[in-house]
């Protein structure tokens, strides 16, 4: 009996011993296809190629589903989310940021939800859809880590969007306590003054913005100056100003897709 209970360990030991631990080949054809997917989507966004980016993050989040590997799928739903974004398409930017929401919340992810409410809440915006997008930034500022004052910058440009009773009030009181040396707190506090329909005040605050995203390489954030400016010297009757500033933000902005193919980042992590 012992001689035979102890053969029997040996058998196991040996079994054991003899085990392949090399996934499944389904597992590992779906890990290549899943770095494939994300070399190139990483690639197509830093080329400024946002269908083709956000395709790639679709694939990528996908086969991470399919191998429940749910905090990578996450980050892939966000990215796939912020090249939809990028490209217009804002109902499926939408729903992408949602899908990582909802899984960030089930993992109790709290800096993450916040990046997805953040990438929302500019959705809904641009939708005109101020309302909800005050909503999702709210939710957002308590987790945003880092990001505090972008998102901060981010619910103050909401409210004086949507512009009901005492929202300019609370855009002030959040621009406030802001950053001022920000080019994008001095471009709301522009926005803010010009809403409230003093040009001349938001003239100044505007050109400071100005420079500083030029000095950023902020191509995005010049644009919205210069489309601003153009509004305010149209309504202090300064013609030529505000042609140049038109000009120059229709330039501009046609620059936004002319990007160098280099200095691509290739790492995993969700696009801000």
């Amino acid at each position: 009996m012992t001689t035979r209970f102890l053969f029997a360990l040996a058998a196991i030991a040996v079994l054991a011993g003899c085990i392949d631990k090399t996934p499944a080949p389904r597992v590992n054809e779906l890990l290549r296809q899943k770095q494939l997917a994300q070399e190139n989507a990483f690639l197509a966004y830093e080329d400024r190629d946002w269908k083709a980016a956000a395709r790639n993050f679709q694939n990528t989040a996908d086969i991470l589903n399919a191998v429940d590997d749910y905090p990578g799928e996450a980050a892939a739903r966000h990215n796939q989310a912020r090249a939809l974004q990028h490209a217009g398409q804002l109902d499926p930017a939408v729903a992408a940021y949602q899908r990582a929401l909802t899984i960030n919340r089930r993992l109790k992810r709290p800096a993450e939800e916040a990046m997805n409410l953040t990438g929302l809440a500019q959705c809904y915006a641009a939708q005109n859809k101020p309302g909800e997008a005050i909503t999702a930034a709210e939710q957002a500022l308590p987790n945003a880590g880092a990001s505090k004052l972008i998102v901060q910058n981010d619910l103050a440009s909401y409210l004086i969007q949507r512009n009901a009773p005492g929202d300019l009030d609370r855009a002030a009181k959040l621009l406030d306590t802001s950053d001022p040396k920000l080019a994008v707190t001095q471009l709301n506090l522009g926005r803010l003054s010009f809403v409230a329909g003093k040009p001349a005040d938001a003239k100044p605050r505007l050109t400071q913005a100005l420079e500083g995203f030029r000095a950023a390489l902020d191509p995005a954030g010049i644009v919205a100056c210069h489309d601003l400016l153009a509004k305010c010297c149209a309504a202090l009757g300064e013609s030529d100003a505000a042609e140049f500033h038109q000009q120059e933000a229709r330039n501009k902005f046609l620059r936004l897709k002319i990007v160098p193919s280099n200095n691509r980042n290739k790492t995993g992590t969700s696009k801000k």
